[in-house]
């Protein structure tokens, strides 16, 4: 028989310590704080309110919520609510690997207690306030996510050493100060190469004010149950700048299979991190790709940062930009770290305009392109700034008649601060780079770029 049975604070009512159990059976049950309610406890004295297969309801007015909340039981228990409530304790001590749900997002002001049992974060945010922290997560009781949803905390860090905000397992070291920092750990994989085992079943977003020229290093902890199948020893760092950027291999430092971690050290600029394993195939991490129009030739070359289980590069050419025709093939570097370089001399092109990619292939057959690139041998030196509104990045491509050019790229908020600072090296001919705006928050912004003694201003808007 189903039951479903609601505990209700009445108005002016309070509880000191509640202790509630219902029968193991098939049990659908709830404590619901209603709305135009208050929940009154004294959070000095340490009260618990035991939820025995119970979930709770909160709906109450009063933001704060002094109690320590401790779920135990042999069923599964569901919170829900107030997205804006405020929990002080939440204590999970399920029989078993029995699971709390997040309906909602939910803000914890002290800590979240695991003795037994998982929270499941079902696609919602766990916000860790202030100093607020997890503790006793271990093998069989911790979080999982595999419908999406991420913890979060959110510290200054002024030059941080062997610092692990609200003890969600990213241990971070830093010479120079990183500032206001907002740290995310998800469990959903992370597809980085191939199938569903692209990653292991955790992944940090580590988002510091100041994100440029670090010199940082990071320690990555997980739990065996988190391996999706991918071998201890085989396990390295991989990272990916934006949601439209292909993964890249970071590599390890160090790598300790009994303390259950890998560690990294200088590390440049922090984005989303995860464990992947190096027999996984991951896409190739373009650096640089350029077009240089030589006479009655065209010079076609490019740059890798990293690649893994490539086989060769083919440059396409179209006169329309959607009918392509290979011309050329090259041997890739198979599985490499490091930059390397490629070049091809076009000496047939035909008349008119063209564009010019490269086809990536790897040894499995899977294949990527790299951006387009369009020669117009006649045109002048020009700057252009796209797509304008951007989401995750903007390209800024550059025309240069010289042999090398430097630009000087320099990224401003409303308020005037420079928020982002970068120097190219343009080659000769139209080249592209890519800058992040995955740090920052949605607004409008205004791009400088000084190039060959002139300075333009670009605004745009990251939605």
């Amino acid at each position: 028989m189903n039951i479903a049975r609601k505990l209700l604070s009445k108005t002016g009512g309070f509880f000191t310590t509640l202790v509630c159990i219902l029968p193991a059976e098939n049990v659908t049950a709830q404590l619901q704080v209603a709305a135009g309610t208050y929940w009154i406890c004294d959070s000095s004295s340490h009260t618990y309110t035991v939820l025995n297969d119970l979930g709770i309801e909160y709906y109450g007015d009063n933001e704060q919520i002094g109690t320590i909340f401790k779920f135990t039981g042999t069923a599964t228990a569901v919170i829900n609510g107030n997205a804006t409530s405020l929990y002080n304790i939440i204590e999970i001590a399920k029989t078993g690997v029995e699971t709390l749900i997040l309906s909602q997002n939910i803000n914890v002001l002290n800590r979240v207690s695991f003795v037994s049992g998982m929270l499941d974060l079902n696609g919602h945010v766990l916000n860790l306030i202030d100093n607020a922290y997890l503790t006793g997560e271990k093998e069989g009781s911790g979080c999982i996510g595999p419908a999406g949803g991420y913890i979060q905390a959110t510290v200054t860090l002024n030059a941080p050493v062997n610092h692990n905000p609200g003890n969600i397992g990213i241990t971070l070291i830093s010479e120079s100060d990183l500032g206001k920092t907002v740290i995310r750990r998800g469990h959903a994989i992370q597809h980085t190469g191939v199938g569903n085992s692209g990653s292991i079943r955790r992944y940090y977003d580590i988002s510091p004010q100041n994100n440029n020229r670090l010199s940082a290093s990071l320690q990555f902890g997980y739990l065996d149950n988190e391996l999706n199948g991918i071998n201890e020893d085989d396990l390295t760092l991989v990272k990916q700048e934006t949601d439209i950027d292909p993964w890249k291999n970071i590599g390890t430092d160090v790598r300790n299979t009994v303390e259950n971690y890998v560690r990294k050290n200088n590390i440049t600029r922090f984005s989303r991190w995860t464990l992947s394993s190096l027999s996984i195939a991951l896409p190739v991490q373009w650096k640089f790709f350029n077009i240089n129009c030589q006479q009655d030739k065209i010079l076609i070359s490019w740059s890798t940062e990293s690649e893994f289980n490539t086989k060769s590069f083919i440059v396409q050419r179209s006169s329309d930009g959607i009918v392509w025709e290979s011309i050329f093939q090259q041997n890739a570097g198979g599985n490499s770290i490091g930059i390397r370089n490629y070049r091809y001399e076009d000496k047939q092109p035909v008349s008119g305009d063209l564009y010019y990619r490269i086809m990536q292939t790897d040894l499995d057959g899977r294949f990527s392109y790299s951006p387009v690139l369009k020669s117009v041998c006649d045109v002048k030196e020009e700057v252009k700034v796209y797509p304008n509104p951007a989401t995750e990045a903007i390209w800024i491509s550059f025309y240069n008649n010289h042999l090398t050019a430097h630009a000087d790229i320099r990224l401003y908020n409303a308020l005037g601060a420079m928020i982002y600072h970068d120097a190219l090296l343009v080659q000769q001919g139209r080249c592209l780079f890519k800058i992040p705006l995955s740090f920052m928050p949605r607004g409008m912004y205004t791009v400088a770029v000084i190039f060959q003694g002139k300075i333009k201003h670009y605004k745009i808007i990251r939605q």
